[in-house]
């Protein structure tokens, strides 16, 4: 019972981690975007979504941890 325990927690640790950094290649490819276009963003006001899309894919990186 033991080792499927290890087994299942390692698999499990394996899947948390492919879903975090998903989620972080997101983040970044977006934080990249908006630098890349500041002016666009700034332009258009889109500040407030922006940052609020970046929050919602931290807090999804938190939510799997936790």
């Amino acid at each position: 019972i033991m080792l499927i325990a290890v087994v299942i927690d390692i698999r499990l640790s394996s899947w948390l981690k492919t879903q975090a950094d998903l989620i972080y290649s997101q983040a970044s490819t977006l934080a990249v975007e908006v630098i890349t276009n500041m002016r666009t963003v700034k332009q258009l006001s889109m500040e407030n979504e922006v940052l609020q899309q970046y929050s919602n894919m931290i807090d999804q990186v938190l939510m799997l941890v936790l």
